[in-house]
C-alpha cells in the first residue's frame, strides 16, 4: 500500500516559523479528467509542527563555476565534469541513497496520494514569509535524489541564478527564476519525505513512459500500475489535453509553482512553465509524454530546456557567496514578488 503518512517531526521550529494554518479542502475532481477514474478526498491531512536540522555553513567563494565552460563538450577543466558526467545513475558515492529516494517515490506517488497533496497545500496555508526568508531555509536541505551534489540547496540556487544571469544579462525575470526554482523544497522541513518533494517528475494516472528514471525496478509495488484506468498510454486524460491540466508526481516544483499562483507573482508565462516542470526530465530531455502536450506546452519548452541548461551544469563544488548576491537579487523580488507571501 502507498505511504499516506509523512514522516514524524517532533517540536516546533525556533520562531514558529512554519508551524501550520488549517486548510479548506475542495473535494471537486478537476473537469479535465474522466470522473469515474478518481475518488475524491474528502479531507486533508493538517500539515505537522516541525523542528528544523542543525546544518554547518559550509565554506564558500565569490563565484561559482561557468556554465559557458561546463558545455563546452571537452568540459570544465576547472569543474572536472562534462556534459556526460552529470545526471549519473548508474553508479557513484551517493547511488545508494537516490536509488532509495526513487523507490519510495514510484511506490508511493498514486493518483490518491497526488489529490491529497494537492488539496493539503494548494490553498498556500503553511505560513506568510518573504522569498529571502524560504530561501534561507533550504540551508537546511540536502536533496537525496541529486546524484550530482551534496551540499545545501541554497547554493544550487544562486548557482543557477548567477549562470542565467551571466548568460541572459537582459533578462532578470529568468534571473529570478533561478534563484527560486527550488524553494518549493520547504517541504522537506515540514516532515514531508524526500521522496514527496524532490526528483523527476512524472504524470499519474497514465502509463509510465520509458525515459523515467528507474523505470524498469521502481514501480512494481505501485498500486495504480495494476488499476486499467491509470496504466494505458493516455490514462485518465484527453490526448494533447495539455500540462496543465495534468496530475504530476508531487513535490517541490508543483508545490512552488501553487505559491507562484496563488500570490500572483508578476512573472511571465515562461517562468511558470520553468518552476513546474524544471524536473520533469522525462518531457523536457527524455521526449516522453508528447501525446498529452498541446500547443502552449510546446511553445514552452524551448524555454524549459534553456533553464535545464543552468539548473544542471551550474552545479559544482565552488560555493557562491550568498551575502555578496543578495542585494541584486532583493531587488528582483521588491519587483516581481515582494513583501510576505502565503506559503
Amino acid at each position: 500500500m502507498p505511504c499516506s503518512e509523512r514522516s514524524s517531526a517532533p517540536g516546533r521550529l525556533t520562531g514558529d516559523l512554519l508551524s501550520p494554518v488549517p486548510a479548506p479542502v475542495s473535494s471537486a475532481s478537476p473537469p479535465y479528467i474522466r470522473p469515474e477514474a478518481i475518488n475524491s478526498r474528502a479531507g486533508a491531512a493538517d500539515s505537522p509542527e516541525i523542528s528544523l536540522p542543525t546544518a554547518g555553513r559550509m565554506k564558500v567563494v565569490n563565484v561559482g563555476c561557468d556554465p559557458s565552460e561546463v558545455y563546452r563538450p571537452e568540459g570544465d577543466a576547472e569543474n572536472g565534469k562534462s556534459k556526460g558526467d552529470y545526471r549519473n545513475f548508474k553508479d557513484g558515492p551517493l547511488m545508494d541513497r537516490v536509488y532509495n529516494t526513487y523507490l519510495q517515490m514510484h511506490t508511493n506517488q498514486t493518483v490518491d496520494f497526488v489529490q491529497r497533496k494537492n488539496e493539503e497545500y494548494g490553498g498556500c496555508h503553511l505560513r506568510r514569509m518573504t522569498i529571502m526568508e524560504a530561501l534561507d531555509l533550504l540551508d537546511n536541505v540536502v536533496d537525496e535524489s541529486d546524484p550530482d551534489v551534496n551540499f545545501p540547496n541554497s547554493y544550487h540556487a544562486y548557482q543557477t541564478a548567477e549562470g542565467i544571469r551571466r548568460a541572459h544579462p537582459d533578462k532578470d525575470w529568468f534571473h529570478l527564476v533561478g534563484l527560486l526554482h527550488d524553494i518549493g523544497k520547504i517541504l522537506a522541513l515540514v516532515g514531508e519525505p524526500q521522496w514527496a518533494v524532490v526528483g523527476d517528475t512524472f504524470p499519474v494516472g497514465c502509463k509510465v513512459q520509458d525515459s523515467v528514471v528507474f523505470r524498469d525496478s521502481t514501480f512494481h509495488n505501485n498500486p495504480d500500475m495494476t488499476n486499467p484506468l491509470y496504466n494505458t498510454k493516455y490514462g485518465i486524460y484527453q490526448p494533447h489535453c495539455g500540462l496543465e491540466n495534468v496530475l504530476m508526481s508531487w513535490g517541490h516544483d508543483e508545490y512552488m509553482y501553487k505559491v507562484m499562483k496563488h500570490n500572483k507573482f508578476a512573472l511571465p508565462q515562461e517562468a511558470f512553465y520553468m518552476v513546474r516542470f524544471h524536473s520533469f526530465y522525462p518531457w523536457h530531455t527524455g521526449g516522453d509524454y508528447m501525446h498529452l502536450c498541446n500547443e502552449d506546452d510546446l511553445r514552452m519548452l524551448p524555454w524549459v530546456k534553456e533553464f535545464n541548461k543552468f539548473d544542471l551544469y551550474t552545479k559544482c563544488g565552488e560555493l557562491p557567496n550568498p551575502s555578496e548576491l543578495k542585494p541584486y537579487y532583493q531587488s528582483l523580488i521588491g519587483k516581481y514578488c515582494p513583501g510576505e507571501l502565503s506559503w
